[in-house]
């Protein structure tokens, strides 16, 4: 699987249409964000990437988090700047996508489906309630006595707890739709 993606990179298709969906990145992840702090934070984002994964695999969804994440903090600032630890999680996310949605179809098995809501548990649970935790609080966004860091941690777990069926369905609505256009792009 990761071969056959990092020959994804050759093809001038995946280029073209990566570039595109990190550029739809930014635009989900700036303008459709809804922030409710400074460590609370819904954007829609993911399914660009996600749509990279499942268009053109890891090896390809690694790469392209680094330019989305890179880019949308530069544009969107807000005095956190560049933060590595996020850049890591968001490659993290891509590889997460790329393994368990290349190929994706969801017409074709159950399995299918069930690899969609393991890649959105595993990118809900352990990515942005664990690893973008960790890395907040390491930064020292999330910091202060053990009352507060409880508090700040409660209510990133009801956010994610909130955000996956509502992440989950986004992603079925959107994803098929993608996935069907680009095989008919592709066969003609």
């Amino acid at each position: 699987m990761f071969k056959k993606s990092a020959l994804e990179l050759k093809n001038v298709r995946c280029l073209a249409i990566t570039g595109v969906l990190i550029a739809a990145y930014i635009v989900l992840k700036a303008y459709a964000t809804v922030d409710f702090g400074p460590t609370l934070r819904i954007h829609l984002g993911y399914v660009a990437l996600a749509t990279i994964g499942m268009l053109f695999g890891p090896v390809v969804a690694m790469l392209a988090a680094i330019p989305c994440d890179l880019l949308s903090a530069l544009l969107r600032g807000g005095g956190g700047g560049i933060l590595w630890g996020l850049t890591l999680v968001y490659v993290f996310q891509g590889l997460v996508y790329g393994v368990m949605l290349y190929g994706f179809d969801l017409g074709k098995s159950v399995w299918k489906s069930v690899k969609l809501i393991l890649a959105q548990v595993i990118v809900i649970f352990i990515s942005q309630m664990v690893m973008i935790t960790f890395v907040l609080y390491s930064y020292g966004f999330i910091g202060g006595d053990a009352d507060t860091v409880r508090t700040l941690v409660a209510a990133r777990v009801v956010k994610n707890v909130i955000e996956f069926p509502l992440s989950l369905a986004i992603l079925y609505a959107v994803l098929v739709p993608i996935k069907m256009a680009y095989k008919r792009a592709v066969k003609s």
